[in-house]
């Protein structure tokens, strides 16, 4: 068995070849694979194979079993061998699997009742890549796991619906720790457990930006004629900064492989998308659903805009109410302007996606185990746009309308107008008054760059 030999009369006999076996003695020619199912595409592992048994699709092609999987020498389904699916591996071949109840590449259990130390040879099935994720009722349809193809979340070569480290089995893309962890690093795909502080760091995060927003007012608002050049200096130098930090976080968002030292240093870009998830909202009871996650997301330059209205009035409590209205203005501008992209990230978010080597199916870049489309989809979608009426729109609009009655306010010295507006025009000369609006046009644009330019 094993062997061939046309020729009558010879004294040996040469190996079957590679696709081909026999299973008798002193066989004129080998059977054919394909001609034993009458299905192409099979072949052997190497050659002189004795038996049907041995012929399996060859590596890069896969057999599409039934739950449970194909065993060896059976009839296979009518599909035949099929090429590897995007995000996996196909080794071809067999793969012995062991009792009792021994997991399945393609995620099945194998129920059949082996004696102990004894296994089956079944047709390979497909291994998920490193970055790749299947669900078990689809586990030949792999998605990426986050834009960057997280490989600690996924590490590949596992079943389908299992995930890496602390993420919550079979939980899409893996993208969603365990009950009990929150999310450290998104892009390295680190689940922590969460330490019996509870909602400690959403507390010290609120009165860390009361603080910081106090500071501003009183910069903002103070006269600059008695403000030192070392205080202007520095704060020119931190509004510079933010807008490149807030560059760098929307380029985060894009599928790119940084190097080191910029991937530490857009390790801190999420503070600047108003990502909530760095405060542990995971630990409480109000942050573990995406869409939550998303509305205080939206929320968090209102709250700044009434934080800063009652800062402002407090410390104008003596003052007419020309005053409260002209510092708040000054104030929010500025925080508005300084902030605008890490304001509007996460208005873009239901709206920029990536796509999965499953066709015809793509998840949203900040939040992969949402399809785009889906049930869960809609109502980020209806937050988007509300969002996008109250926050992006109206400071646009309101710094359009200020640019456009500029020359008019200049010429008959409004000084509330110009010292509301002061926010917009004090960088720039007279002349050059529509500079603010195209800067700020300008940061609208790059920020919907992850929209506009997908990764395919």
């Amino acid at each position: 068995p094993g062997e061939q030999q046309p020729l009558q009369g010879a004294a040996s006999c040469s190996p079957c070849p590679p696709g081909t076996f026999s299973n008798s003695s002193g066989a004129a020619t080998c059977a054919k694979c394909d001609d034993v199912w009458g299905l192409p595409g099979f072949t052997t592992t190497q050659g002189s194979a004795t038996s049907s048994r041995a012929c399996a699709c060859p590596a890069g092609f896969y057999l599409p079993c039934p739950e449970g999987g194909c065993t060896a020498g059976e009839r296979p389904p009518l599909s035949g061998c099929q090429p590897c699916p995007r995000g996996f591996r196909c080794p071809g071949g067999f793969t012995a699997v062991g009792a009792p109840n021994s997991t399945l590449a393609g995620g099945a259990r194998r129920l059949s009742a082996l004696p102990p130390n004894s296994f089956e040879e079944l047709h390979a099935q497909p291994l998920l890549l490193a970055g790749y994720f299947a669900e078990a009722r689809d586990p030949y349809c792999a998605v990426r796991c986050g834009a960057l193809r997280n490989e600690m979340a996924c590490p590949g070569e596992r079943p389908a619906g299992v995930c890496g480290g602390a993420h919550r089995q079979n939980a899409l893309a893996c993208s969603a720790c365990a009950s009990g962890y929150h999310e450290e690093d998104a892009d390295a795909g680190e689940c922590r457990v969460c330490e019996s502080v509870g909602a400690l760091p959403l507390m010290l995060g609120i009165l860390v930006g009361v603080l910081a927003l106090t500071l501003m007012v009183y910069m903002v608002t103070g006269d600059r004629l008695l403000q030192r050049d070392a205080v202007l200096g520095l704060g020119a130098g931190v509004s510079v900064g933010l807008f490149a930090a807030q560059v760098m976080s929307v380029f985060q968002q894009m599928p790119i492989a940084w190097l080191e030292p910029l991937r530490s240093i857009l390790a801190l870009a999420p503070v600047l998308r108003f990502n909530v998830r760095l405060l542990r909202v995971e630990c409480t009871s109000i942050g573990r659903e995406p869409a939550h996650i998303y509305l205080l997301r939206l929320l968090v330059f209102p709250v700044m805009a009434l934080v800063l209205l009652i800062i402002v009035s407090v410390k104008n409590r003596r003052h007419r109410l020309v005053w409260i209205r002209i510092d708040y203005h000054q104030t929010l501008g500025t925080v508005a302007l300084s902030l605008f992209i890490a304001t509007i990230s996460p208005v873009v978010q239901p709206f920029a996606f990536f796509d999965h080597p499953c066709e015809g199916s793509a998840s949203l870049i900040d939040y992969p185990d949402i399809f785009v489309g889906s049930q869960a989809h809609m109502p980020l979608i209806l937050f988007g746009v509300v969002g996008c009426l109250c926050v992006p729109i109206p400071i646009v609009a309101t710094c359009a309308l200020a640019t456009w009655r500029f020359p008019g306010a200049l010429v008959r010295g409004d000084a509330v107008f110009l010292r509301s507006y002061r926010f917009l025009f004090s960088r720039f000369s007279h002349q050059h008054y529509a500079f603010g609006l195209e800067l700020l046009l300008r940061s609208l644009v790059i920020t919907l760059t992850p929209v506009l330019i997908r990764d395919n």
